[in-house]
């Protein structure tokens, strides 16, 4: 069946219509990943995500404003109004820092110009949970606990110009080393040898 005039005209309109719509008809900007999760951070710590914001189509597109629903997650970007060129892709960084010990979530927010007064918005979602670090116990300090084998050393009756001696001995029941720097005594009759 051949195309009758108002078949043709149709056609040549669709395809008129098509080359006058604007160029943010076919212009586009992608957010990889989509969604972001963090997982489990220690709470009073950070850790970053990146997100690549990609434009597709013949036009530019600009990002105009990036924000967060909850301070716990950041954004690191460069300074805005940012323009991405046809074709072209930038970064952020997605920064999230827990409080307490509680599971976050949030979306960052995504404000996108074309030409003058055509706005776009994208959304990321993200979550995240704090803990708190286990608290490791700590094994005790070393500790020197030095004993005597005895408390008095009595000698008895020793004659006159002769010596008498008695044993005593040290003993480390602690857990730390023990360094015997002196040891004196008191009268002119005593005297402490061995030790070195």
């Amino acid at each position: 069946m051949r195309p009758t005039s108002s078949t043709c005209w149709s056609a040549f309109s669709l395809i008129a219509l098509s080359a006058f719509l604007p160029l943010s008809a076919t212009a586009g900007v992608n957010l990889n990943p989509s969604g972001i999760s963090f997982g489990s951070v220690q709470v009073n710590t950070t850790t970053s995500a990146t997100v690549s914001i990609t434009t597709s189509g013949r036009q530019s597109a600009s990002i105009m404003r990036i924000t967060s629903s909850i301070p716990q997650f950041a954004v690191l970007a460069n300074p805005l109004p940012l323009l991405l060129r046809p074709n072209s892709s930038a970064s952020i960084q997605v920064v999230f820092s827990p409080t307490a010990d509680v599971t976050y979530n949030g979306v960052i927010k995504i404000v996108v110009r074309y030409g003058e007064d055509e706005y776009s918005s994208r959304v990321v979602p993200v979550s995240g949970t704090g803990t708190i670090a286990p608290v490791q116990s700590s094994a005790p300090a070393p500790s020197a606990l030095l004993s005597l084998s005895t408390g008095n050393v009595n000698f008895g009756s020793v004659p006159v110009g002769t010596t008498s001696s008695q044993p005593v001995s040290f003993t480390n029941t602690g857990t730390a080393s023990v360094t015997i720097l002196q040891a004196t005594t008191t009268g002119n009759a005593f005297a402490v040898g061995g030790l070195s």
